[in-house]
């Protein structure tokens, strides 16, 4: 609907929570015309006081036209960011980390590290619940998957190696950033591949470790931060900007 009537919106008011009793949800109010209108006027409600809060010419809006983040008060700096023409995909390929069939089939997979256990043979498992910027919380944090909880997850390489043969069980044990998948972006690097990405999370693959560690820097940064936070267009487009594979 945005696509095909983009061209007839007048007006957008961000009324909020406040105005409908015994209704807890935002209130928004759009108003079309008949006549194409080459600028989109974006209101708040105050109080008790509708605001104009900007015009915007509609030929810098691109598609899929998410307006809410024209309500923000940094609108000519997440333009500044968004404007420019390097994208992460430039340098790195980001995609989820496994299929949602895989996800499951590695359940059965995971088991606990004991003293016994020799390094060499396992490979440790995160998923988004055990990633933190910059650092893995293995062993720090347990890992809630799929309704099971483990202290020290790890997986048997050769029987891991063995049951995924496809792109997943590959890119998994190469040098990468493994990062939350849901919400904000958080990234810890796996320079050994000795870490396996579990369910929900998004990974980096590169062959230059100098890259991986750059992509972390800005993945990991307060301007990356601010830009998803402030920025609620692009937290869909994200994704697509960094060329994650569906």
């Amino acid at each position: 609907m945005r696509i095909k009537k983009t061209e007839n919106i007048f007006s957008i008011l961000k009324a909020g929570r406040g105005v409908f009793e015994n209704v807890n949800v935002d209130a928004i109010v759009s108003i079309f015309t008949a006549k194409r209108q080459p600028l989109l006027n974006i209101f708040d409600y105050v109080g008790a006081e509708i605001r104009l809060k900007r015009s915007v010419d509609k030929s810098t809006l691109k598609p899929p036209y998410a307006y809410d983040w024209l309500f923000s008060d940094f609108v000519d700096l997440l333009s500044k960011i968004a404007g420019r023409s390097e994208t992460l995909s430039d340098y790195a390929l980001c995609e989820n980390a496994c299929a949602t069939s895989d996800a499951y089939k590695l359940q059965e997979y995971i088991q606990e590290e004991t003293k016994q256990t020799d390094r060499n043979e396992f490979l440790r498992i995160i998923n988004t619940g055990t990633i933190g910027k910059y650092v893995s919380k293995w062993g720090k944090r347990e890992m809630v998957y799929l309704g099971s909880r483990f202290a020290r997850p790890v997986v048997n390489k050769k029987r891991f190696q063995e049951a995924f043969q496809n792109s997943y069980g590959k890119k998994s044990v190469k040098p990468k950033l493994i990062l939350k998948g849901l919400n904000l972006l958080d990234a810890c690097l796996d320079m050994d591949g000795a870490t396996i990405p579990g369910k929900t999370t998004l990974m980096v693959t590169s062959d230059d470790s100098e890259t991986l560690k750059l992509l972390l820097a800005i993945i990991n940064s307060s301007v990356a931060f601010f830009y998803l936070r402030r920025n609620t267009q692009h937290r869909a487009t994200t994704k697509g900007r960094l060329s994650q594979k569906k």
